[in-house]
């Protein structure tokens, strides 16, 4: 697993590794956060010797199992006749404390240059030799050793609870990011990058894993994003022991809830009789969240699991209950769970109409479910592609250029229409210059030739907005020759794009010197913002 964003927690490590003040840190973390990876990378941070010990739950009944295995790994003269004694011992008087005494002293003893001993899954070892274990991590000093072990939890209770400890945290969204895209792949989405790391909260493990079969599902050509996105993997046992010990009407509402990404109470009062009683366990340990009149389930790869984990004859009559309930009064969640249970040619059309409106009341992850739910039914239909397009421009005027660059990049698969082509492209470009990539001026010329009079407004929109892109990075050349073109489309440009093309042409005049030739307020006040920049 990679270490992005783990450049502190490293930094941590190598100081206990090379400075006196401390020879013994434990490194805490919930499964996931990538305890063993970090650990793992210890010998390469030091030339000193390292032992490395993974502890294995199928000896924790055994005492001592676990310090003898580390004595073994070990290998020094001194201990190995320690560790034969207690090998040796049948009569049971290498009772903890003795242990604990005559290991220190033959670390104490020990001629040998530094070592560094690394315990994973500290906290899975035997309870004896935790007990020895922790004893000695609190004396090592003097004894040339650094001790790290990687443990779940903190306890009061814990042989370990008094070392000092390194807390590992979720990473940040942009750290999850990087991570994923430094995943080789031979086919992968940004889209599917950015879900992932929505989903999954910054757990390392459960991106890596969650990445991993959204990869399979696109080698095996399934590109649109799964709803919900699948809770299968390495937290599966985690999740069947917090949903088995809920109560049966808590279950059956975590099972309605798991249809959709939030759910109308009035709809599921309308479904489920017995609905606060469960509403209210689900509250009371974090499961489900509430905003205003809506719930929904905060974990989305719980979700998954607990969509997974119903039979389809179930989840579809749950979808059919939820779509009757919801029918006078929420026609969003109406049309949703009517996709799964009666499929029409108009139901994917429906399902993006309605992600429209909830782009503009600014519900974009609600939205994105839409979207992908209706691109899973009919996905490579051209009235798909022309709905798609309204899509993305509502994505890219927010700000969410991820998905925005993944829609226009399906729909321009699919449709073979000249205005739609240009519009597509044109706002792939858009894209690129609001986020300062590399669009050569040739290019927008040459689209704009080809298919500039099948939409004109949008053609000079394009114009406009490229003259004033290549103007910022001070390519006058290239913006001058796009607003001279833009000058064919006039007679169809809007107010708003006669008035970008007054900014960019000055913004050119400006940068090239001239600055006598800036004009005035047309009302004869102040002068524009333009010239007085320049004259400062």
């Amino acid at each position: 697993m990679s270490l992005i964003g783990r450049s502190r927690e490293l930094d941590r490590i190598l100081s206990v590794i090379r400075g006196p003040k401390d020879s013994a840190l434990k490194v805490v973390g919930r499964r996931g956060m990538g305890k063993s990876a970090l650990l793992s990378e210890i010998p390469r941070l030091s030339d000193a010797r390292t032992v490395f010990l993974t502890a294995s739950a199928s000896e924790s009944d055994w005492p001592l199992s676990g310090l003898t295995a580390l004595l073994t790994g070990i290998d020094d003269p001194v201990l190995n006749r320690f560790a034969d004694e207690l090998l040796r011992d049948s009569t049971g008087a290498m009772d903890v404390p003795t242990v604990s005494t005559l290991l220190l002293n033959g670390l104490h003893q020990r001629s040998s240059s530094r070592t560094v001993i690394v315990i994973d899954d500290a906290d899975q070892l035997d309870p004896s030799s935790q007990a020895v274990i922790g004893y000695l991590a609190r004396r090592l000093t003097g004894t040339d050793m650094a001790l790290f072990m990687g443990v779940r939890e903190e306890t009061a209770e814990s042989p370990y609870a008094s070392l000092p400890a390194l807390q590992l945290t979720p990473l940040n969204y942009n750290d999850t990011v990087r991570m994923l895209e430094a995943i080789p792949a031979r086919q992968t989405s940004t889209a599917a990058v950015h879900a992932v790391a929505a989903a999954t909260q910054g757990n390392p493990l459960a991106a890596v894993e969650l990445f991993t079969l959204l990869l399979e599902r696109a080698a095996d050509g399934k590109y649109a994003l799964p709803v919900p996105l699948p809770g299968k993997g390495s937290f599966e046992a985690e999740f069947a022991a917090t949903v088995g010990g809920l109560s049966p009407a808590a279950r059956q509402v975590l099972d309605l809830l798991s249809l959709s990404c939030r759910s109308d109470i009035a709809t599921l009062e309308r479904t489920y009789d017995q609905l606060w009683g469960g509403i209210e366990e689900l509250l009371a340990n974090g499961m489900v969240s509430r905003s205003g009149p809506h719930l929904r389930i905060q974990d989305q790869l719980l979700r998954g699991y607990v969509y997974a984990a119903m039979t389809p004859a179930t989840r579809t009559a749950g979808h059919r209950a939820m779509a009757e309930a919801a029918e006078p009064a929420d026609p969003y969640a109406h049309r949703w769970h009517l996709s799964f249970t009666a499929l029409e040619r108009q139901t994917p059309f429906g399902l993006l109409r309605f992600a429209v409106d909830l782009i503009r009341n600014g519900e974009v992850p609600f939205a994105v479910e839409y979207i992908e739910r209706a691109l899973t039914i009919n996905p490579w239909e051209a009235e798909t592609a022309a709905r798609l397009t309204t899509v993305a421009e509502l994505l890219l005027n927010r700000g969410e250029f991820v998905y925005a660059k993944r829609y226009l990049d399906w729909a321009q698969r699919v449709t073979r229409n000249p205005a739609l082509i240009l519009r597509l492209t044109g706002l792939a470009f858009e894209i690129q210059f609001i986020q300062g990539g590399t669009v050569r001026p040739s290019m927008v010329l040459r689209l704009v030739k080809e298919f500039g009079q099948h939409d004109p407004a949008f053609a000079n929109r394009l114009l406009v907005a490229g003259a004033l892109y290549y103007a910022d990075r001070w390519e006058l050349a290239d913006a001058t020759s796009l607003l001279r073109y833009a000058e064919e489309f006039t007679d169809h440009a809007s107010p708003d794009c006669l008035a970008l093309a007054e900014n960019a042409r000055q913004l050119i005049e400006v940068i090239s010197g001239k600055p006598e030739q800036i004009s005035r307020r047309p009302d004869g006040g102040n002068e524009t913002v333009a010239t007085l920049l320049v004259q400062g």
